[in-house]
């Protein structure tokens, strides 16, 4: 009894630890006086306080945890809230923490503290000054904005960033301390500031050649080289016609021309990385643009309003479409898409309803757009010959242009294999009698070679996985065709029930079984192999095929209804010496007396009655293939 004792509690210790364990990940809530606290994976973090002090000091921990984190609005519009101490642990303040606390004169800013979040002290409007941690990296968006009271910044060493309207509405700021560091300002992170007001030189440039200010009045502008970055300072310029701008400029940022409605010209340096939101936005006159290939990010609404801009490149970098690309850009009429793209904003081509969006087949983006049911075409090139689109792994042939009698299509164009014919590429060319394509091709598409008249012998390559619909329908004067051992799909109806036509394949493969069970009587695949000898005049030569066809022994194919169990010999009263038995999965028995003499050949699934009886009787058995429904 002792023992079962012993053992029943050591069941409830490991169940209990067993709970605990499983509890081990879900975030606990606990209250200690007047702070509400939730655990993270670092320590805990307040998420409430219910005192009334106006002079608050947050706990460095509470039961020896550590406080890292305060949540969003944690004291938003606390109008009594005087100072705050925040511990030096925390390393994340949440959004709009101190917003509206319109009383707060003194901040302790953590020193692990790295971003000053978005709207964090926006409206305080009696803090005077704030001291920045060495840690810090950037400031966010609003996060000081209207802060009337504040005269004075110092930035640190390590600022490389400030987010749009960061310091907007300071209107008693009146000294600011830049480090070379600064590179990356948003919009009217300074606007309405004594500061900036007071800045009377032609260009204002701050930090690591930040252009934040241009107070000239002329038609045609060129910025200072060593600029390297352009903030919204020719905003609203109802004046300048056009700038130019130094090959130093690595980023024009959010709204930097965005409403300068005369500008018609502006050079793009061949370093630029990145055009920010709204960058060009409202510049009617400018009617093109041609972005570098090192470009990289582009912003929402970079190309709004854009009334007389017709063609917009995207560069081979940029891996992100964004929302309202170029809204209202009426006379816009092409937008190229690159390969590397894998985002693309659902709104990224509202307000052109007359665009023309171009993308590389196979690519991220075509599926995007399909997804969206975006229509969109694929990006051409033209040689003599051929119209053809190129991927990173290939050339498809979208259209032949030229007028041989017999075309053989290249390996390679621009050093890459083609491995596809796309649409209706052939399509009603009454020239071509022979074509030869090849050994990198992988994908025919859907009508590629119909209604050709004079069309006799395609070559076909060992390298084709794929045939789309209606390949070949409308083209008599085909004869035969080899069908290659790595089809993966054939599509419907690839023929038009030419008279006399013969199929090919190669002996024990998917592909020939596939063709007995569709009813061909399948050659070698030297019989649809041409020799040079045929090249002279083919039509004579492919004028005996109908003979050999019309002669040749065909095999009956006979196709067992689905639901059937039992197989009888009076169902073959009537069929031919010898046949092609097409056998479902279900049947469970077969009557011998169906032989009677004949040659037949079986086709099911493995592990089936049928294979069975095929085995026992000695009979050619194929297994059913199952491929041919892939997309």
């Amino acid at each position: 009894m002792k023992k079962l004792f012993l053992f029943l509690i050591c069941l409830l210790v490991i169940f209990a630890a067993q709970a605990a364990s499983a509890q081990d990940n879900e975030p606990v809530r606990k209250l200690y006086g007047d702070w509400d606290v939730l655990s993270n994976d670092t320590g805990w973090t307040v998420t409430a306080y219910r005192g009334t002090e106006k002079n608050v000091v947050i706990p460095n921990d509470f039961d020896n945890i550590l406080v890292t984190q305060l949540a969003a609005e944690l004291f938003m519009n606390d109008i009594y809230l005087e100072s705050i101490v925040i511990p030096g642990n925390v390393s994340v303040i949440g959004r709009n923490a101190f917003n509206g606390c319109i009383s707060l004169k003194e901040v302790r800013l953590p020193y692990n503290i790295k971003t000053v979040p978005e709207g964090a002290f926006k409206g305080c409007k009696s803090l005077e000054s704030i001291a920045f941690p060495a840690a810090l990296t950037s400031i966010g968006k609003e996060a000081f904005a209207d802060c009337t009271g504040l005269r004075q910044i110092s930035l640190t060493r390590r600022i490389s960033t400030l987010n749009e309207s960061a310091f907007d509405g300071c209107t008693n700021l009146s000294s600011v301390i830049v480090q070379r560091s600064l590179s990356t300002l948003g919009a009217n992170v300074f606007r309405g500031t004594a500061w900036l007001e007071r800045q009377t030189d032609e260009f204002v440039i701050l930090g690591r050649g930040l252009l934040v200010k241009y107070n000239g009045n002329d038609a045609n502008v060129e910025v200072p080289y060593g600029t390297i970055a352009i903030a919204d300072v020719f905003a609203d310029n109802k004046t300048v016609e056009s700038v130019k701008l130094p090959d130093t400029v690595r980023r024009i940022m959010q709204n930097a021309f965005k409403g300068a409605e005369n500008l018609h010209t502006v050079n793009i340096p061949p370093w630029l990385t990145t055009i920010g939101a709204g960058a060009f936005s409202g510049c009617g006159q400018i009617t093109s643009l041609e972005l570098p290939v090192t470009l990289t990010s582009i912003g929402a609404n970079a190309f709004e309003n854009c009334g007389k801009l017709t063609e917009l490149e995207i560069p081979d970098r940029v891996k992100s479409i964004p929302a309202n690309l170029a809204v209202n850009s009426a006379s816009l009429t092409d937008i190229r898409i690159p390969e590397v793209v894998t985002s693309i904003n659902k709104n990224a081509f509202i307000g052109l309803s007359g665009v023309h969006v171009f993308v590389f087949p196979g690519s991220e983006a075509e599926n995007i757009l399909k997804g969206y049911k975006y229509p969109y075409s694929y990006i051409q090139y033209k040689t003599e010959d051929y119209i053809y689109s190129k991927s990173l792994t290939g050339v498809q042939i979208i259209r032949y242009l030229g007028n041989s009698a017999i075309v053989d299509i290249p390996e390679t164009i621009d050093e890459l294999p083609v491995t596809g014919i796309s649409t209706a590429a052939f399509q009603n060319n009454s020239f071509v009698r022979i074509i030869n394509l090849p050994e990198t091709l992988q994908n025919i598409g859907d009508w590629a070679f119909s209604y050709m008249e004079n069309l006799e012998y395609v070559n076909m390559p060992d390298s084709l996985r794929r045939i789309g619909n209606y390949v070949f329908k409308g083209s008599p004067m085909l004869r035969s065709l080899y069908f290659p051992p790595k089809l993966v799909h054939v599509g419907d109806d690839i023929f038009d029930n030419q008279s006399g036509f013969a199929v090919c394949a190669k002996e024990k493969t998917k592909v020939e079984i596939y063709l007995i069970e569709k009813g061909y009587v399948v050659y070698s695949e030297d019989y649809c192999r041409m020799d040079d000898r045929m090249y002279d005049n083919i039509s004579v030569d492919f004028d005996n095929t109908s003979n050999v066809c019309d002669s040749a022994e065909e095999n009956q194919l006979i196709q067992i209804p689905d639901g059937l169990k039992t197989v009888t010999s009076d169902l073959f009263a009537n069929a031919e010496k010898d046949i092609v038995l097409s056998v479902p999965a279900g049947v469970e028995e077969i009557d011998p007396g169906i032989l009677d003499g004949r040659n037949t050949t079986i086709i099911s699934d493995s592990h089936t009655a049928a294979e069975k009886f095929a085995l026992e009787h000695g009979l050619k058995f194929l297994v059913r293939v199952d491929l041919w429904t892939e997309n």
